[in-house]
């Protein structure tokens, strides 16, 4: 229930930035005497809520429920920034459950040597 009074703070105030978001959290959580939810639970209330939730939420709160102000609240609540704006990009490959054939074109193939080594290869730098 505190995510959705904190969520109607966010609407009520008009916050768009970390600042603001701070702000709407501590004046609920002063009334309730506990911790703050973390962003993440925040976000995960707002998404678990139908756009027809959102739209009454809005209502409740005497404005207009506009897509543009769902991505800013979306936004706020964020945990990161994006992060390939920068370069970094995270990517994850799933490989099938059983060993490797070890058949590549660039897999080596000498005896008696780990694959992740080559006998002409320095061991250390």
């Amino acid at each position: 229930m505190k995510e959705k009074e904190i969520i109607k703070e966010i609407i009520i105030s008009g916050a768009n930035d970390l600042k603001g978001l701070e702000k709407a959290k501590r004046k609920i959580m002063k009334k309730y005497k506990s911790l703050a939810p973390s962003n993440v639970k925040l976000l995960q209330k707002y998404h678990r809520m139908t756009s027809k939730e959102r739209e009454a939420l809005f209502l409740s709160c005497n404005m207009t429920f506009s897509a543009k102000r769902d991505m800013e609240i979306k936004n706020i609540l964020k945990t990161r920034p994006v992060r390939s704006l920068s370069g970094i990009v995270n990517v994850s490959i799933l490989t099938k459950p059983y060993p490797c054939p070890g058949e590549c074109i660039y897999c080596p193939e000498e005896k008696g040597i780990p694959k992740s080594y080559l006998s002409n290869e320095p061991k250390e730098y």
